[in-house]
């Protein structure tokens, strides 16, 4: 039967992470795009789009990412090609990779495999982790793989070998992300402190563990001296949010109104502190864990809905309830990643943040199981029909929220969120490729962002003629290519009209209303009148010379 639910979960996950996954979450963004592109161009060249040979770590918009995701893409690439479908599916396999690794981690925790497959079906209906494996996120990988090394490391008490099997799978998870560099230096201090007896027995495995972890880790570490992988994480973090100014604000204000008692609340350590425990308990509030009214961004969650499902509530509250009263280290440990998982995300300004604290998984689901087998044991001599009556209540409260999520997910989500997944970029490059015969001059606006990431992927365009024409322009924080043949990238102007036999690419209303433009692209809405996104405009409609030429100037070349 626990084989069978495993199956039942691994199945059910991957069809609700691959059903119209081309389509939901809409569009497709421009990190996505550049991630898709990377793995293009390793494909066709060994090279990324900057030319460098198989690079650990990829320049994108201003922050340094992990390549492995566009390495794991390239072989997809190469059998069926570029495309939106090709370069998410990969993250669909994470995904499910994910709930296996959750069921492995509670095998070991709950040392039975029934309550083990329970974890497993939360995890495949989580719409936390459903949402995140349908799209492309190129450090989603992390999260198994520090589930995997967790899972190693319950093991170890038995089985001392596996403590080299926790060093490759943590040290692996380090490739991918920034939380994920914080949380595993907090989290193995942690196991060493439940188990310090055993590991003063143990000296040589936790050396030659050590040592093995280190060497894995090696490559990243030359990569991330090379390349300033931790600029993102600074310019987001609570330290560069200006809460130093407003101590010195308070210090300003306790001084002229003399009472220098306050000087203990405003001072840089205790503003940082406020702030610091604000984001983290935010972490654990059911505005953020069940009505989804603490959401970071709309492409990070779905609005109106939790990242946790209202059942599990009576169910978790019990299991952190049982889990405290444990005395087992492997309950406390379990407590302890509980604990550390949302710090690296609480020191960031933009908290609670549902990506940065994502390594939560499956802590929430095998303490809400916890909770499950708590109260199962303690109904064991009520009658049947309480029993099942209770079952049969919680099963429909799961399968109606569940119903819920799917229909916000695929009624609303994709018209809700259509401009933060930058939809229509894909469309108005086919238009332009389409136009580009016709014109000597095109003129793409960066009104929406990054253009020629998406004529890069849509298009898309020789990673050869790519990696020369990037190499020959000047280098700007996020945006690095200003055009590429006949095409321009910035923001029109009306004079840009007035030159010969030149197309304009605008954002709606971005050039002069009383020139109709002669083609459109519009967002996605599949109830309403879409709205439009873009506009086309030509210098040799003849309404251009007797109404905007006439009064502008041509600037000079």
């Amino acid at each position: 039967m626990t084989r069978t639910i495993l199956l039942f979960a691994l199945v059910l996950g991957f069809l609700l992470r691959f059903l119209l996954l081309a389509n939901i979450p809409p569009g497709f963004n421009w990190d996505e795009a550049s991630v898709a592109y990377n793995a293009y161009s390793l494909a066709q060249t060994g090279r990324d789009e900057f030319g460098r040979t198989w690079p650990i770590i990829i320049e994108s918009f201003g922050d340094y990412k992990t390549s492995l995701y566009s390495i794991l893409l390239v072989p997809f690439i190469k059998i069926f090609g570029l495309s939106v479908f090709v370069a998410r599916f990969p993250n669909v396999l994470v995904g499910v990779l994910t709930i296996f690794a959750s069921y492995y981690f509670a095998r070991q925790y709950f040392g039975k495999r029934l309550p083990a497959a329970l974890v497993a079906v939360l995890i495949a209906i989580s719409p936390w982790a459903i949402h995140v494996s349908r799209f492309v996120l190129e450090w989603h990988l992390g999260i198994p793989l520090t589930i995997f090394g967790g899972a190693c490391l319950l093991q170890t008490r038995k089985t001392p070998k596996y403590l080299l099997f926790a060093a490759i799978f943590f040290a692996s998870a380090l490739y991918f992300y920034h939380s994920l560099r914080l949380f595993i230096p907090l989290l193995l201090p942690t196991f060493l402190a439940l188990n310090w007896q055993w590991f003063i027995g143990h000296k040589k495995e936790v050396l030659v563990s050590f040592l093995l972890g280190f060497v894995v880790l090696l490559p990243f570490l030359f990569s991330a001296v090379a390349n300033t992988v931790f600029a993102r994480p600074t310019a987001v973090s609570i330290f560069n949010a200006g809460n130093e100014a407003a101590a010195r604000e308070g210090q300003y204000r306790q001084t002229v109104s003399h009472l220098p008692l306050f000087a203990l609340f405003n001072n840089p350590p205790v503003v940082y502190a406020q702030e610091f425990l604000l984001r983290y308990l935010a972490h654990y509030s059911p505005q953020f864990l069940f009505t989804g009214q603490l959401q970071a961004s709309p492409r990070t969650a779905v609005q109106k809905v939790g990242l946790l499902y209202l059942a599990s509530l009576p169910f978790l509250v019990i299991g952190v309830y049982v889990t405290m009263r444990k005395k087992t280290w492997q309950a406390r440990f379990v407590l302890a990643w509980f604990l550390l998982a949302p710090i690296a995300s609480s020191l960031s300004q933009d908290s609670p943040h549902e990506l940065r604290s994502l390594v939560f998984l499956p802590m929430f689901e095998i303490l809400t199981v916890s909770g499950m087998l708590y109260l199962e044991e303690r109904l064991r001599t009520q009658s049947k029909l309480l029993r099942n009556g209770l079952a049969i209540l919680t099963i429909a409260a799961y399968v109606a929220g569940v119903l819920f999520f799917l229909n916000r997910y695929y009624l609303f989500y994709p018209e809700e969120t259509a401009q933060f997944w930058q939809t229509g970029h894909g469309e108005m490059v086919k238009k332009v490729q389409q136009y580009e015969p016709f014109f000597d001059h095109i003129i793409v606006t960066t009104g929406y962002g990054q253009p020629h990431i998406f004529f890069a992927f849509f298009a898309p365009i020789d990673p050869v003629v790519y990696q020369a024409t990037i190499g020959t322009q000047a280098m700007q924080f996020n945006g690095r290519l200003q055009s590429f043949g006949k095409i321009q990238f910035r923001v029109p102007i009306e004079a840009d009209l007035c030159e010969k036999n030149t197309l304009v690419v605008t954002t709606q209303g971005g050039l002069d209303k009383k020139i109709p433009p002669f083609d459109v692209v519009k967002s996605v809405d599949r109830y309403h009148e879409p709205s439009v996104l873009f506009e086309l405009y030509s210098s040799t409609d003849p309404l251009v010379a007797t109404t905007l030429c006439a009064t502008n100037t041509v600037p000079q070349q």
